[in-house]
Parts: structure tokens; sequence; C-alpha cells
């Protein structure tokens, strides 16, 4: 078996080809881990394309040439690679990868051979760098010819009774991951206008292939006019873990709008109702209350990192204060409220320890490195860059969640 030419090395396009234009490839950095990856990407039994982001073919393996007969293929469009029954599905499903970064599964389709189709489902899988950017894919082909009864099967038209429970399958599993994210997204709010305050957001999951996990955020103003933040980190990363957050969540959003409350004595309420009704819950919590017009705030911790404030100069801090208990450990436990003052220009940053949390690195660490990376991506306006916070303080794929949330006291140029 022949290997494939050197895999040339991805860009970073913004949209998916389906022209004919093929790409010029280059040549890649060597690796240093001793691994010829290549080769073993060459010698993979299954059909696998890389793909760069516009659907540029990066590389190619033996199978994927001995199964659909495309001897030059690399720096092509993959519309130009596929045969045509099923091409369109294909780039959609392609298309979706890139957009989402997140696996996509397409077929059974049928390609031409000697003796009839050949069919296959096609799985798109992103890899990702700094930010979860996609910056490559990997398209495989995964043949189910022999589950595709022939003309004389039970319903008399090749390939549709197992045509039809590979597409209930497939249909089956998009139709579990919509529902994980419609479930997520819904606890996932959007941010409510609070006069004199500019609130910002951003949640990553831990896992490109599941939306869902036990970070969550919230925020909300209660009749007094003093406005909530929140932000959560329930064990897991999984539907369970959601499912225990959910509960947690609509808890403390109930307790904290209805009573009126400050941060402390939410938590205890929260946690109080929450055993007398039996949810087994632990979580770490803070909360955070800021007066009307953002002067003064106040806060309480259960076993989260304390919140950052990035001044009006830029220089970051976090805020003094131990964390006490987790929610969820012992009903009776001691809260407290601790407060600060809010200044015009002034930034509060809430977050969970996925932010700073990095393997083979203490929690001190990761705090100092956010405090010197904030005056960093402070845009001029005063306001932070979240997006570039993320890509700086977690770089390619993390194993925990990740939830910022920010309140920003406006100037008095901008509004109070």
């Amino acid at each position: 078996m022949t290997p494939p030419p050197a895999r040339p090395t991805p860009t970073t396009p913004a949209t998916l080809s389906t022209g004919t234009t093929p790409a010029t490839p280059t040549t890649p950095t060597t690796p240093t881990t001793g691994v010829d990856y290549h080769a073993v990407f060459a010698a993979l039994p299954a059909p696998k394309l890389v793909l760069g982001p516009d659907g540029t073919v990066l590389d190619v393996n033996a199978a994927f040439r001995a199964a659909f007969g495309e001897p030059a293929v690399l720096g092509r469009p993959l519309a130009d690679v596929l045969p045509e029954p099923g091409r369109r599905e294909v780039l959609a499903s392609v298309r979706a990868a890139a957009r989402t970064g997140r696996p996509q599964t397409v077929g059974p389709v049928p390609s031409p051979a000697a003796g009839g189709p050949r069919w296959w489902l096609l799985t798109t899988t992103p890899t990702t760098g700094p930010g979860r950017r996609v910056t490559a894919l990997v398209l495989r082909a995964a043949e189910v010819t022999e589950v595709m009864p022939g003309p004389d099967g039970p319903t008399g038209r090749p390939g549709a009774g197992a045509r039809a429970v590979v597409d209930a399958l497939v249909e089956a599993v998009g139709i579990e991951r919509a529902e994980a994210e419609v479930l997520h997204d819904s606890l996932l709010t959007e941010l409510p206008a609070v006069p004199g305050l500019a609130l910002d957001v951003r949640y990553r999951p831990a896992h490109a292939r599941s939306p869902v996990g036990g970070d969550w955020y919230d925020a909300f103003v209660q009749p007094s006019g003093q406005a909530v933040l929140v932000v959560g980190d329930v064990t897991g990363h999984d539907v369970a873990a959601a499912a225990r957050m959910r509960q947690l969540r609509g808890t403390l959003r109930t307790l904290g709008y209805a009573e009126d409350a400050g941060p402390a004595e939410t938590l205890r309420r929260t946690e109080r109702t929450l055993a007398g009704l039996g949810c087994a819950v632990t979580a770490t919590v803070l909360v955070v209350a800021v007066a009307p017009g953002g002067r003064e705030l106040r806060w309480a911790s259960a076993g989260h990192l304390p919140p950052v404030l990035v001044r009006a100069d830029g220089s970051a801090v976090p805020l003094r204060g131990a964390p006490e208990l987790l929610l969820g450990v012992d009903p009776g436990a001691a809260r407290s409220d601790r407060s600060a003052a809010l200044g015009p220009g002034e930034t509060l940053l809430a977050f969970t320890d996925g932010l700073v949390e990095r393997r083979g690195e203490s929690v001190a660490r990761g705090l100092e490195r956010l405090v010197a990376t904030l005056p960093d991506i402070r845009r001029a306006d005063g306001t932070l860059d979240l997006d570039e916070l993320l890509v700086r303080c977690c770089p390619g794929d993390g194993d925990d969640d990740v939830t910022v949330l920010t309140a920003r006291r406006l100037p008095a140029d901008e509004g109070a």
C-alpha cells in the first residue's frame, strides 16, 4: 500500500468551498512526539478525509482511495471528490460541523460500484484549536452495504427496509442532541437590561460533542431594583448534571426574586428548600447583588471562587474573602455577605473554575494568570473582550465547562 503525499497544513477560510479550484498545499511542521501520525492515518482501515474548515481536502487515507476511486483529491474542494448521489446532504453536514464545532452524521448515501451501489454513513468530526475555533474536519465513511437488503428483501425495494432503520437511528440521535441543546439553552437565558450596568456573558461546554453540563449563570432584577448575578457549577458535565443544575437554578432564581433577600440569605433559603424537597444537589455557587445604579455590591460564595474586580485603569484584583461551604453539604451551614464598591467604568467578573484550572497547575496560579490577562483583553472603551479571554485562558479543548459573567458600571457619560 503506497501512502498518500505529505499532509498539507490546514488553513482557516471563512466558508465551505463548493467550486473546482484546487487549493495549494503547504508543508507540515514535523511532529515532535516521535509518532508518525500521517503514517497512522494512512493505514487506518476506515475511509477518511481531513478537510480544512472551507471543505478543501488536506489529507486522504488509502482506504478512502480504495473505496471511492479518487486518486488525486488533495487540495481539491470536497464537492469535487464526492459522488453525485447524496453530495448535497454530505456537504450540508460538513458545513454544519464547521459552523457549530459539533460532530454531524448523514446517510446512508450510495456510491457507484460494480454490481450495485455501496452504502455509507458519513460522520464529520471537527478538531478545534484556541477558543474552540474549528481548524480541521475529519470525514469518516462507514460502509453499511451489508445491512441494505436487495430487491428480494421484505419491502421489494432495494435498501428500503434497512435504510429506514438506519435513518430512524440517525434521526433519533439527532433528536436526542437537539433536545439536550434546547434544555440547556433554555437555562442559559438572555441577560436583562439593568439601568447603570452593562452585562455580558460567555458559556462554553466541556465537550463539543455534548452541549450540556453542570455550569450555569443567571441574572435578574429584584422588585427593589437590585440586580442579582449568579454563577454556579454542579458536579458533572452530562445530562444528569444539567438536570440537577436545573433544579438548583430554578429554586435559587425563584427564591432570589420572590424574597428580595441578599446573597447569603438567598443561598441559605435555597439550600434549606432543596434539602426539604429531597433534592440531592452539590454545587459551588456565587451570588452577587448590585444596588440600583451599580454603586455598591454584596456577594456570598458557597465554595465558589471569588469574583474579580477590573478597575477603570485596567488593573484587576480578586475580591477578598474565603469561600464558605459548598451548597448541598449542610443545610445549616453559616452564610455571610461581603461587600465592595463598584466605581464608574469598573467591571465585576464572575466565573466558574474551568476558566482558571489546568491539569498539573494550582488554582492560585490560574487566578494569577487570569488577573494578568484581564488588562490585555480590555478594549479602548473599557469593556472586556470575553472571546479573547477564553482563547488566552482556555486554549484548545478543556475538560471542564467554562462560564464567564461580567457587570460593568457605566460611566456618567454612558448613562447611569
